[in-house]
């Protein structure tokens, strides 16, 4: 079904006292609409009975008067929408209507505030309505939120969504009573919420272990482990880490190593301790909390020099139902340093720098291609614990070749460009998937 691009413009000059739209004469005629009647106007979960005029001013412009606009708040500044009519209903359909739930702030040190920018500019040309609802601020009843408009943050009334983007970047918001319970009545208006929760990371080891087709590439794990576990590690002269379930950016994670019947324990800050035994070390720091961090057998990673190198593929799923990498980096620790993310002073570089740096062509060719099946392969497994349609993976190499599963992020990080100029791939992928949805699951079946 093809869905019309227009301009939907407040028009002082259509004097009717009830709600009117007034449409190009070349739409009228497509689709067989008489002048004077009456239609129904579908908004997301919106309807208003409307007055039809026809117009031969421009082609791609449609003009609602000051009724219509007083129903409809979110007609006043002049923004690009798509349009269909469904004969069977005899509807106008206007949208696509994409809502990101976030705890975005609008200042611009945010995290999101560039992406939130580039994507809802970007929709907005491409005729979809985007806007950004906070928890503290939205009510089902009064929808109200914020939108990116001619270069500024303007607040406005929205209609409700068809989806829900879920970019709450904080684990104790998104499990607090009040974004429950948004998420709640989302669902119980039948509006889908994708990339719904953090995942931990005991629950990303236990869904790619668990899998064929990837078990291979995930690091030996314990979710739940004991000193024993550990001891039996480092006693075989291995690394281990341990990583906070619901850890992010590198933080809180501790790499520990024997050296001469010391234990050595790096910390993500790079501060270094020794320890005479492991179970000082436990006493200190997992007096209470050990359940909270999940057991990581440390792997011998292939390296730069005395850095360590591994790569962030971000994923995004495609309208046929299939997960596609849309743009990847590898990233390099400091010298001596464990921990390549940027947050921890992780450098950026680009994947075929780096693995033309370690492979011949050929064979640095063969394992991009590998690395890439791996990541879709770990992605289709973890969407079975939700409605994922954006997953961030990091990805390592180690010294025999192997590729490995590092981790895994349902809120992979906007804040970094990845090199890229313009437009970044996510956000035009993940804009076109949206785009594809609503139209089947929406417009399609309306007219089924």
């Amino acid at each position: 079904m093809i869905l019309y691009p227009i301009v939907v413009k407040p028009s002082s000059i259509l004097l009717h006292e009830v709600p009117a739209i007034s449409l190009p004469r070349r739409l009228c005629r497509l689709w067989g609409l008489e002048s004077g009647e009456k239609y129904e106007l579908l908004i997301g979960m919106e309807k208003h009975s409307v007055t039809l005029v026809i117009h031969d001013e421009h082609d791609d412009h449609a003009f609602a008067n000051e009724c219509l606009v007083q129903q409809c708040p979110y007609f006043k500044p002049s923004l690009k929408w798509r349009i269909a009519f469904l004969p069977k209903l005899n509807q106008l359909w206007f949208g696509p209507i994409f809502a990101i739930l976030s705890d975005h702030t609008r200042t611009e040190g945010h995290s999101l505030t560039a992406f939130l920018e580039e994507f809802i500019a970007y929709s907005n040309k491409q005729g979809c309505l985007t806007y950004v609802i906070h928890p503290s601020e939205w009510s089902m009843e009064k929808a109200n939120a914020t939108t990116y408009y001619n270069s500024e943050w303007i607040d406005t009334f929205v209609p409700l969504p068809h989806v829900v983007y879920n970019r709450i970047g904080s684990r104790r918001l998104e499990k607090s009573a009040l974004v429950q319970g948004m998420m709640a009545s989302f669902h119980s208006h039948h509006i889908p919420i994708w990339n719904e929760r953090f995942l931990d990371k005991g629950e990303v080891h236990t869904l790619l272990a668990d899998a064929p087709s990837v078990r291979e590439h995930v690091p030996p794990s314990w979710p739940t482990w004991d000193e024993a576990t550990l001891l039996q590690l480092l006693a075989e002269g291995k690394n281990a880490f341990l990583k906070p379930k619901d850890g992010k950016e590198g933080k809180g994670i501790f790499k520990l190593s024997f050296d001469e019947e010391r234990l050595i324990v790096h910390r993500h800050t790079e501060q270094v301790i020794h320890f005479r035994t492991v179970e000082h070390f436990l006493r200190v720091f997992f007096f209470k909390n050990k359940q909270n961090y999940m057991l990581q057998q440390g792997i011998s990673l292939m390296r730069e020099n005395e850095s360590v190198v591994d790569f962030r593929l971000l994923l995004i799923k495609t309208a046929n139902g299939r997960w596609k990498v849309v743009s990847a980096i590898a990233r390099q620790s400091n010298a001596g340093h464990f921990l390549t993310n940027i947050a921890q002073g992780g450098t950026f570089r680009t994947v075929q720098d780096v693995l033309s740096s370690w492979y011949d062509q050929s064979h640095a060719s063969s394992q991009w291609t590998k690395m890439k099946q791996v990541a879709k392969d770990a992605a289709a497994t973890l969407e079975t614990s939700g409605q994922l349609i954006e997953l961030g993976l990091d990805m390592a190499i180690d010294v025999n070749d192997h590729i490995w599963i590092i981790e895994a992020n349902t809120k992979p990080s906007k804040q970094h460009r990845l090199l890229t100029v313009g437009v970044r791939p996510s956000t035009k992928k993940l804009l076109a998937y949206f785009y594809e949805w609503t139209v089947k699951n929406h417009l399609l079946k309306e007219t089924d």
